[in-house]
């Protein structure tokens, strides 16, 4: 939990040290990890005297599954973005999320990232540099989450007592790149 809180504050200092005044959190399944992220987001932000839209596609009355799903999410957040006052900074609950974002940007032609900034969490896209507009990321720390788990599985494994209070991994940093990577300027 330590690491969504920890992405939160990342991704919210990140935007607002850019001079971002719009925020958008973006997530697509209902996940009790993309919630509390979320939720430290729009805490972060108001604490900081700024609001946050939460846009949560799996909420929608536009949301669909099947195939026609890709083009209504696409068409549902473009017109979210489009509708939300510039420059915007939109904070992904995940990598894929915020490849979402940005092809939603890129079919309702909004810049990435001159009217719209996108941060991404995990930082696990596959060659994220090599991407026409590469996507920034707070890297989560999913390697020692990893290796804390087996840890964990080793000693439950072997007998041994688990500690009563959860095991917390903060995030890594944010690894900014091209998505998110400007000043905020709110004139032409």
């Amino acid at each position: 939990r330590l690491r969504d809180r920890g992405a939160a504050r990342l991704a919210s200092e990140h935007f607002l040290s850019r001079g971002f005044t719009n925020f958008m959190f973006y997530d697509e399944p209902e996940n009790w990890s993309y919630e509390e992220r979320g939720q430290a987001f729009v805490e972060t932000l108001k604490a900081a005297g700024h609001g946050c839209m939460w846009l949560r596609w799996h909420q929608s009355v536009a949301y669909r599954t099947g195939r026609d799903q890709w083009r209504g999410k696409r068409n549902w957040l473009a017109a979210r973005m489009r509708q939300a006052p510039k420059p915007l900074a939109i904070f992904a609950a995940n990598d894929e999320q915020a490849l979402d974002v940005l092809e939603s940007c890129e079919s309702a032609s909004l810049a990435v990232p001159e009217r719209v900034a996108i941060v991404g969490a995990e930082n696990y896209l596959l060659a994220p540099d090599a991407m026409h507009t590469p996507i920034s990321s707070v890297d989560t720390n999913l390697e020692t989450l990893g290796y804390r788990g087996a840890e964990l599985l080793d000693r439950l494994m072997t007998g041994k007592q688990v500690p009563k209070e959860p095991i917390r991994i903060p995030a890594a940093g944010l690894v900014a790149r091209q998505s998110s990577d400007l000043l905020a300027v709110d004139h032409p």
